[in-house]
């Protein structure tokens, strides 16, 4: 049988859910905090463990039973995106650039301007 892909869900409120297995994985479980990444032009959304809560840009990464998550709705504000319902997508790990990806397909955007990371 065939692992299912690792999926990330993005809840309505702004909050990106990893499933523990995936965070303890890639070194997520041993962080208190990430810093959160966009690309815009292949709507990939990068979530990085960071071992120093003073990084620029750090949020913090809540741990729970079954998740770890972050609060980011301010992040998909500041890129002009709208969660309208909570939706998993599929999630990977990017080693090279240690980065957790998470692909948004179908992911809308709000008309208005463009915003630089």
């Amino acid at each position: 049988a065939r692992q299912k892909p690792m999926m990330a869900r993005m809840e309505s409120t702004g909050t990106i859910s990893l499933d523990s297995a995936f965070a303890a994985a890639f070194g997520f479980a041993k962080v208190s905090h990430v810093t959160l990444h966009f690309d815009a032009t292949r709507k990939l959304v990068g979530v990085r463990p960071e071992a120093d809560p003073r990084a620029e840009g750090a949020m913090r990464l809540t741990h729970r039973t079954r998740v770890s998550s972050v609060r980011a709705r301010a992040f998909f504000e500041s890129f002009g995106m709208k969660i309208e319902r909570t939706m998993r997508y599929p999630i990977a790990f990017d080693a090279d650039e240690n980065l957790a990806v998470i692909a948004l397909e179908g992911m809308k955007r709000k008309r208005g301007p463009k915003l630089k990371a």
